[in-house]
């Protein structure tokens, strides 16, 4: 997550550019705002893997789920309104993600507080 937020900053036409979308300058902030978003999670995601607490770490799980079930239907939407066919699979690997993110870190999460 730190990288795709170095990368939207730095170079966002990279992302864009990868599922069919180009970037204007008008486009720039929402571009940081995303990178913003990406970093914050990367900061949550280090915090709760360093932390002994499973609420914590539940949290954070929940914090992930919902950010890729959201970018997964931003996807949906974005191929509707005629993004590349490429979206998909980006929405794809979110699904993916929602999943594994709910299966392996949700149901771990149930163990008593390690603190």
């Amino acid at each position: 997550m730190g990288a795709a937020a170095i990368v939207l900053v730095v170079a966002p036409a990279l992302i864009a550019g990868a599922v069919g979308l180009s970037v204007d300058a008008d486009d720039a902030f929402a571009y940081d705002l995303l990178a913003a978003s990406e970093l914050g999670l990367a900061v949550l995601c280090l915090t709760a893997q360093a932390s002994k607490d499973t609420a914590v770490e539940r949290a954070a799980v929940i914090a992930l789920i919902v950010f890729h079930a959201a970018s997964g239907f931003a996807g949906v939407r974005a191929w509707l309104h005629g993004a590349d066919v490429v979206v998909l699979l980006n929405v794809g690997l979110r699904v993916v993600m929602v999943v594994a993110f709910a299966v392996l870190g949700l149901r771990r999460g149930r163990a008593p507080n390690r603190a």
